[in-house]
């Protein structure tokens, strides 16, 4: 008896791709229904694609978990945050100054690229293998 239930065949596989997939796309529609009801100057400058990482931390567990439960996410995010404290501390150095708002978006949108590479990574790997 397995404890660990992961995608063994191909359909499974997408089948369990669905529901994360599902959530971005209603929360894509939401964020758009409510920029375009409120016209609101911060929430205007929030992209659709911004809501991929969460999306991606959540689906990426599914397409690399192994029969002993263990996955690359904690792997992944670690990557990610030692890239953002290399960056900040390279920006301190160079500049002289950190403007953390600039930062947290640049670092963000960079985590947009992030994730979804390692996504298409993770499941172009798993229908290989």
């Amino acid at each position: 008896m397995s404890l660990i239930s992961y995608p063994q065949t191909l359909s499974e596989l997408f089948a369990s791709q669905c529901k994360p997939l599902l959530g971005l796309i209603i929360s894509c529609l939401i964020l758009s229904i409510i920029k375009r009801m409120l016209n609101n100057r911060h929430l205007n400058r929030v992209k659709l694609i911004d809501l991929f990482p969460v999306f991606a931390v959540i689906a990426i567990p599914i397409l690399t978990i192994n029969g002993q439960g263990n996955t690359f996410l904690p792997i992944l995010i670690f990557i990610w945050m030692i890239i953002g404290i290399i960056w900040i501390i390279y920006l301190i150095f160079s500049r002289g100054e950190l403007v953390l708002k600039k930062y947290l978006i640049a670092f963000w949108r960079f985590g947009d690229l992030y994730w979804l590479f390692f996504y298409f990574l993770s499941f172009a790997i798993k229908i290989i293998v």
